[in-house]
């Protein structure tokens, strides 16, 4: 048999075996350990989230962390909100990060009593555009952020 053709079914046999690899990695959920310790890392990454968050004195600011196994992705919500509770919300904002990138994927505000949203995962398909689009955008957090475990 020719070099050319021995080295060519080489290829395909090694080809066939990566493919095999990804699929096996891809279509297996992560075991309990390795999901105990990715929600440890998305932890940790939703606190450098907060803390390179800067707010003014009369906001407060907390964060939420959440790791979906099925996905295998994992997001962060930081709210902000005003810091007196004694008096009436004037500021809201709930913003949903990708833990992993940085990327901030949705914004839902309330300042006033005027309420604006959008979602910025280029994969999601907007549903309404009610209140500014806070309606979707704040729909959008809420199913991110759903623990799976729960459901």
């Amino acid at each position: 048999m020719p070099r050319s053709k021995i080295a060519g079914l080489a290829m395909l046999v090694l080809l066939s075996f990566i493919a095999e690899c990804l699929a096996d990695n891809l279509l297996s959920p992560p075991k309990a350990t390795e999901v105990f310790h990715l929600r440890s890392e998305c932890a940790k990454l939703g606190e450098k989230i907060l803390d390179a968050s800067f707010i003014g004195p009369a906001l407060y600011k907390s964060q939420i962390s959440h790791y979906n196994p099925q996905t295998n992705r994992f997001y962060v919500e930081l709210t902000v909100q005003n810091a007196d509770t004694t008096k009436p919300l004037l500021y809201l904002s709930r913003y949903l990060y990708d833990g992993q990138t940085g990327e901030m994927l949705a914004v839902a505000q309330i300042k006033e009593g005027e309420k604006w949203g959008i979602v910025y995962d280029q994969s999601y398909q907007t549903r309404t555009l009610a209140n500014g689009g806070w309606d979707d955008a704040n729909r959008y957090v809420i199913a991110m952020m759903a623990d799976e475990r729960k459901q």
